[in-house]
Parts: C-alpha cells; structure tokens; sequence
C-alpha cells in the first residue's frame, strides 16, 4: 500500500505529500480524471479506476490548482 501511495504521488509531482500516510491521503485528496487515460476505468461514467493504475497523464502546471 505504501508503494503504491509513492508511486501516485511521484506521478501527480506532489512531493509535498511524502509526509501523508496512506489512509489521509485517500481520505483527504483526489485525484482529478484528466490524469488517466479512459481504458483504465472501470466503468463508462469513468468514476471507478481498475486497481492496478497508477496516474499517468502528466498535467501542465496550469491544469494544477
């Protein structure tokens, strides 16, 4: 769980996140849908991601709030 943790926050460039455990990270951030490609979404609604994925999209900084 932990890896995995690190792997989406390398691949959202949220270095600032390191600190966050597992459990407040899926409690208290998201992760918008413009960082994943649509063949790896569960349903059409693109609202739950297959289990495996980690976010591959990179977005420009203005994509970034």
């Amino acid at each position: 769980l932990m890896f995995r943790s690190k792997s989406w926050i390398a691949a959202c460039r949220r270095n600032d996140l390191l600190s966050k455990t597992p459990t407040e990270l899926y409690n208290y951030y998201r992760v918008c849908k413009l960082h994943f490609t649509r063949d790896i979404f569960l349903y059409y609604e693109q609202t739950r991601l297959q289990p495996h994925v980690i976010p591959s999209s990179i977005l420009t900084s203005k994509f970034i709030l």
